[in-house]
Parts: structure tokens; sequence; C-alpha cells
């Protein structure tokens, strides 16, 4: 299972780094002209719109997975990897969508650390901000309510 959801998540660790080499200027010129110009090309396909969906999608399903707190990582442990339980599953996953979605917001400070927003992009965060704000106050009303 370790390496089952190492290699899920690699594609948004790979994305975050491609951005933050392209704003790292102690690369050396010419690696660091590769990662800008494939980051460029990325962002003017969409990645920046993709980036938003995918963290919305992955605050969608930590909520829904529940926000429970995480126990230690069974993971770490490759006799328990055989014996999971549903709760220690449940909560397996929710630690590698947490760790998503932290590379994906991770991913989108690098774009827009260096990168103007269009308007439609400024909206959509601002539409991302007030639905992660809601959930965020959601949990911590059940919280308190548990």
């Amino acid at each position: 299972r370790q390496l089952y959801f190492y290699e899920q998540g690699c594609g948004l660790a790979v994305v975050k780094e491609l951005l933050r080499g392209r704003l790292d200027v102690d690369l050396p010129a010419p690696l660091h002209a590769l990662l800008a110009d494939e980051a460029n090309q990325l962002l003017r396909d969409g990645l920046a719109a993709n980036l938003i969906s995918i963290v919305r999608q992955l605050a969608n399903e930590v909520q829904s997975v529940g926000a429970a707190a995480l126990a230690p990582d069974p993971s770490n442990d490759p006799a328990a990897l055989v014996t999971l339980g549903p709760e220690d599953a449940r909560r397996l996953r929710l630690g590698f969508l947490c760790r998503q979605l932290g590379e994906a917001a991770e991913a989108l400070f690098y774009v827009y650390y260096a990168t103007q927003a269009t308007a439609d992009e400024v909206s959509s965060l601002v539409a991302l901000l007030e639905a992660l704000g809601g959930m965020a106050m959601a949990a911590r009303s059940e919280g308190a309510d548990g």
C-alpha cells in the first residue's frame, strides 16, 4: 500500500517541484530555462484552473472521508498493512488525501507567486477560499457539537 500511495502522489509532487523550480534562480541557467519553459507551457494549457479544481475536489474528499484525528500511520509497519481494519484504512486514505491537498495548495502558491492571475482565476480562487472556509467552519462546529 505504501507503494500505491507513493505512486498516486507523484503526479502532484512533480508538478509542484516543476513550479518551484521555475522560481529557483539559483539553478543553472539552462536547467532554469527548461523548467520555466515547461511550467509556462502547462500554465498556458490551463494548469492553474486544473489545480484549483483539484484542490476543491481533494477538500471535498477529505470532508467526506471525515476529519477524525489521524492515528499513528499504520503504513510505517509493514505487518499492519495486511491487517488494516476499516477504521485504519479510512485514516490511511484521509492521511493520503490531506498530503495531496497540501501538495496541490503548495503548487497553487508557486503558480501565483510569480504569475499574474486572470480575472476568471481570481474569481475561481475567491470561490475556492469561500468553499474551504465554509468547510472549515462546518468542521469546527461539528467538533464543538461532538
